[in-house]
């Protein structure tokens, strides 16, 4: 599409700037966390794809887990 071509034209000298405002702008709310950002979109946008019995391709299913609460990292209990 035009707007996929004219971003990444924009970006075309830093791709990983332009990468870095794709994962900022998903879920904007949630301040930081860049690597769970990454992740979630990862898991969101990547998967493997397989053919059913009907010759129709399907895209798998996306598994991710998160554990542990990044909050209470600083702090031993």
């Amino acid at each position: 599409s035009l707007f996929f071509d004219a971003f990444w034209c924009s970006y075309k000298d830093n791709p990983l700037e332009g990468h870095n405002v794709i994962i900022a702008s998903f879920c904007p709310q949630v301040f930081g966390l860049y690597v769970v950002k990454l992740c979630i979109c990862l898991a969101l946008v990547g998967g493997v794809q397989y053919v059913d019995e009907s010759g129709t391709c399907v895209r798998g299913d996306c598994h991710l887990l998160l554990v542990g609460d990044p909050v209470s990292l600083p702090y031993t209990y």
